[in-house]
């Protein structure tokens, strides 16, 4: 067995172990909310993804950054169909979703 291959098999023990432990803790798998992350843009869609970021999830609540106010804006118009994408995709529980809206420093 390589180095590498006992790398991979004690980091999917470590990823076993979080998951247990955020179960016992009455959180949502490890599994699930890398999931939202990682496949954000198949669950939103590409023009959402482009705009809103998800940045964590706390207590069933996503919270979300934007550059625009006015993402922020459609992402409350939008807020139960990214909901039920996320259902849809994960078995993560979401029940509301925040928005931040993060302008960047202009640039000079």
């Amino acid at each position: 067995m390589s180095s590498g291959e006992a790398g991979t098999d004690g980091e999917g023990r470590l990823f076993d172990e979080i998951n247990r432990l955020m179960q016992r803790l009455g959180g949502e798998s490890a599994a699930g909310v890398a999931g939202i992350f990682s496949d954000w843009s198949a669950i939103v869609g590409d023009d959402v993804a482009r705009n809103v970021t998800p940045v964590k999830l706390v207590d069933g609540r996503l919270l979300v950054s934007v550059a625009d106010p006015a993402w922020a804006t459609q992402v409350r118009f939008l807020e139960a169909d990214i909901i039920s994408a996320i259902v849809a995709a994960t078995p993560v529980r979401v029940t509301g979703v925040d928005v931040r809206v993060v302008r960047h420093p202009r640039r000079r």
